[in-house]
């Protein structure tokens, strides 16, 4: 799930200050494992979390998947 980015969504690194509503409004708590994309060079995810569907070509195949998951 998407969560908003306020005035509070900051990152700090190497003394630098990132406000993250500055580059987007939205962002996901773990855009590796939650992230899935279609792309000009195939479906982009971490196969790795998700190996029952690392085959997986498109998105209707994630949301086939996805529905399933919320079945249980």
């Amino acid at each position: 799930m998407p969560m908003i980015y306020d005035e509070n969504s900051v990152l700090e690194e190497n003394g630098a200050t990132l406000f993250l509503k500055d580059i987007a409004d939205y962002g996901f708590y773990d855009g590796v494992r939650f992230a899935f994309l279609e792309t000009d060079h195939g479906l982009v995810f971490d196969r790795s979390t998700y190996q029952s569907i690392a085959q997986a070509q498109n998105l209707d195949e994630i949301e086939d998947y996805i529905l399933k998951m919320l079945e249980k």
